[in-house]
């Protein structure tokens, strides 16, 4: 019984020594503040396209797709929280919509 105690025990150190070691968190660019006309541009850009990030981001043209969809979620946020909820372009659905099966 302490045999099989012994191999369980060792075992379990064995499998957290074959993991991997995490690569140490890098920042690659430090954050930076909207200017006043790139976010006047990220507004003229949300009428023209909608919730479409890609082009958003081109016409902005000095911030990714990633950091206008973070940008717009804290606008729509700040947007809800003054009750201008209203003005905002509807949200996209979360699920397709589902094709009736035909039997």
């Amino acid at each position: 019984m302490a045999a099989a105690r012994r191999n369980n025990s060792s075992a379990g150190t064995a499998a957290a020594a074959g993991k991997k070691p995490r690569k140490p968190y890098k920042i690659t660019r430090p954050p930076e503040k909207w200017a006043a006309d790139e976010h006047g541009r990220f507004l003229h850009a949300l009428l023209l396209f909608g919730r479409d990030w890609k082009p958003v981001a081109q016409f902005v043209g000095t911030k990714t797709a990633t950091q206008v969809r973070s940008h717009a979620q804290k606008h729509y946020l700040k947007a809800q929280k003054l009750g201008l909820g209203a003005a905002l372009p509807p949200r996209r659905p979360c699920c397709p919509l589902s094709q009736p099966r035909s039997p």
